[in-house]
């Protein structure tokens, strides 16, 4: 699935929901924009002791740093007050097989994040990848 969260608008984005699986029972849940708007969204949501599950990594606050500046990758919601910047970087949301994608539009070049849910562990990786760049002059 590829989604254009711009397209979208903020509110359907929000409504959006993605999960991941380990096949033990944990998960890796949130919404295209990565604001957990749910109790049980989570990065790491391992099943402990059966099926009893526990949020143990709620959600990752990433930025990255250029010659263009400090740009914000995530978006926070505090007390009815929404901080979207990652959502005006946000060109696209792929949902895999076993991992989704968010690819961001930075001033000086794209920036992929990618995270997985490896099958049989309770573990997530996050990637970021530099698929392209702009030249400077």
């Amino acid at each position: 699935m590829k989604t254009e969260p711009k397209t979208l608008g903020l509110e359907r984005s929000l409504d959006l929901e993605w999960i991941l699986t380990n096949n033990l029972g944990g998960y890796c849940s949130s919404t295209v924009l990565e604001l957990n708007t749910r109790k049980y969204h989570g990065l790491l949501v391992p099943a402990v002791e059966g099926l009893n599950r526990m949020v143990c990594l709620q959600k990752l606050e990433d930025s990255i740093e250029s010659a263009g500046g400090k740009t914000d990758l995530h978006c926070i919601e505090f007390k009815n007050l929404l901080l979207t910047p990652g959502f005006n970087t946000l060109k696209e949301f792929r949902r895999g097989l076993d991992d989704v994608c968010l690819v961001h539009d930075c001033s000086e070049f794209t920036l992929e994040k990618s995270i997985k849910m490896p099958h049989g562990r309770n573990s997530i990786v996050v990637s970021f990848s530099f698929p392209t760049s702009r030249a400077t002059g």
